[in-house]
């Protein structure tokens, strides 16, 4: 099976993975953990779980958009949160975002890779293309 790496044109390359990755043997794409930056790199929404979700799922459109691909084509989400108290607020973030709905899993985490990181998701996106 052949997969393709595939980057988000709108945001700063990331060292070391790529942003998603395409798989021709079940026509998915996959992205990797994405976390509540802007186009210049800076954290969107610091102390805001909400106003992050939001963040983090524009740009896992923007990648899926880029790629033939769309939200709507989403079936799994997994969220990663660092704090039990923003659970309501990413998923009134996701509810905001996706409709109907896709499969969700929340984890809650000790940390993110950078500490004004409250959450970072993960897609699987079924597509066509």
């Amino acid at each position: 099976m052949s997969r393709t790496p595939l980057q988000n044109a709108n945001l700063p390359a990331p060292v070391g993975y790529s942003r998603a990755v395409r798989s021709a043997g079940t026509a998915a794409i996959y992205t990797s953990m994405t976390a509540p930056i802007n186009s210049d790199g800076e954290i969107v929404g610091r102390g805001d779980a909400h106003r992050q979700t939001i963040q983090v799922l524009q740009n896992i459109r923007d990648i899926l958009e880029q790629n033939g691909s769309g939200l709507e084509d989403v079936v799994h989400v997994t969220a990663f949160i660092t704090r039990h108290d923003d659970v309501a607020a990413v998923q009134t973030g996701l509810g905001e975002c996706f409709s109907p709905p896709p499969a969700v899993s929340l984890a809650l985490v000790t940390g993110l890779p950078n500490p004004a990181f409250l959450v970072e998701i993960a897609a699987v996106a079924l597509t066509d293309v």
